[in-house]
């Protein structure tokens, strides 16, 4: 008996110092070493970051590409940050292209990041049908913000939850998180849905080559309050920032704008109040600024439509300026109804045909 014994406490000792072995060898755990804990993977030619431990010298920012120095990073890999409660802003560079689901969850003092793109990779779509089969690309809840912060509910988190038609998924921002930056390394699309929900960030910054703001990529983010628009953008989409309550005067235009189309109920419901639309916009489409809390706008020169209903029920709006307008661009139905304080001059100026058209266009107002 004593012999068997014996045997069985052997074999657990081999088996607990196999699993030893393992676990020392296993990237995902820390194993006494401290900073930016980085791995390359067999048959790859990039380094995964799988965590990160602090050194002791309470760092608050951390330039991951700076850290790594010569050693590239391609890869951010799931709980790589996890529960992490020194770190205050984080610097992502653009030689990364992939981050997994929950790579920065449970954080606690994250107010700043800098992504090379929105959710697992770089490669989603903008709008729906788009014909872009790519291989790779994010879907669903892979192309959200939130996706990078996991799904795990804790008290330092604020729950996003998105809706994909008949499916439905929930993620947790830090409540510290204010300011998220988007610097990709080249042509990029914010993809539909991108933003969509998201809480308590205050300020998007996009810089580098953004050529489109998706669909829904903005909805609903209720405390967004100041958003640039690159120069290489050439259309705001669908429903992009509908619901964005804080919008004030905060959505600027960079210098050189390429902007030439606002589509439908782009800023429906916002509470956008100023706006100079940079010379090259073309078109404003359906809906547009829908019972927006718009209150002065600047028109384009290169404006050739304003669509149906496009300032419909904006009560607040009260100046139209359309002196760099040239021509008389195509006047939608019920384009200015039941803006209640808007002075006509200018407008009477650019569609000097005031036919019935116009009177349907224009009724409810003073």
């Amino acid at each position: 008996m004593k012999k068997i014994l014996n045997i069985l406490l052997a074999l657990v000792l081999i088996t607990v110092s196999a699993f030893s072995l393992v676990a020392c060898e296993n990237p995902d755990n820390a194993n006494g070493k401290k900073g930016l804990l980085i791995k390359k993977y067999a048959g790859e030619d990039f380094y995964t970051v799988y965590g990160y431990v602090d050194e002791g010298e309470n760092l608050t920012t951390l330039d991951i590409g700076a850290v790594a120095g010569e050693k590239v990073v391609g890869r951010i890999a799931t709980n790589a940050f996890s529960g992490n409660d020194t770190l205050e802003e984080i610097i992502v560079p653009d030689t990364v292209t992939e981050i997994a689901g929950g790579a920065f969850q449970k954080m606690k003092k994250l107010s700043k990041i800098t992504l090379p793109f929105v959710g697992k990779t770089d490669l989603s779509d903008s709008f729906m049908y788009e014909t872009d089969e790519a291989d790779g690309k994010s879907v669903n809840a892979e192309r959200i913000f939130a996706f990078i912060f996991g799904t795990e509910e804790y008290s330092y988190g604020e729950a996003i939850t998105v809706n994909f038609g008949s499916a439905t998924a929930t993620y947790y921002i830090p409540t510290s998180l204010t300011e998220v930056t988007i610097k990709p390394a080249g042509e990029y699309k914010i993809p539909m849905y991108g933003f969509a929900g998201t809480l308590l960030v205050g300020k998007v910054n996009l810089v580098g080559n953004v050529t489109s703001i998706g669909k829904y990529a903005f909805q609903g983010c209720r405390d967004l309050a100041s958003i640039n628009i690159p120069a290489s953008v050439t259309t705001i989409d669908n429903f992009a920032f509908e619901g964005c309550s804080y919008l004030g005067n905060g959505v600027t235009f960079d210098d050189g704008s390429n902007l030439a189309e606002i589509k439908e109920s782009a800023f429906a419901n916002s509470g956008v109040k100023k706006l100079t639309l940079p010379s090259s916009v073309s078109v404003i489409g359906v809906r547009a600024f829908k019972a927006s809390k718009i209150e002065e706008i600047v028109l384009s020169a290169s404006l050739v439509k304003v669509s149906p209903y496009a300032f419909y029920g904006c009560s607040e709006l009260r100046v139209v300026n359309a002196t760099a307008v040239t021509g008389a661009p195509e006047l939608g139905v019920s384009a200015f109804e039941d803006c209640e304080n808007l002075d006509f001059t200018e407008l009477e100026n650019v569609w000097s045909v005031k036919g019935a058209n116009y009177k349907t266009n224009t009724k409810g107002n003073k």
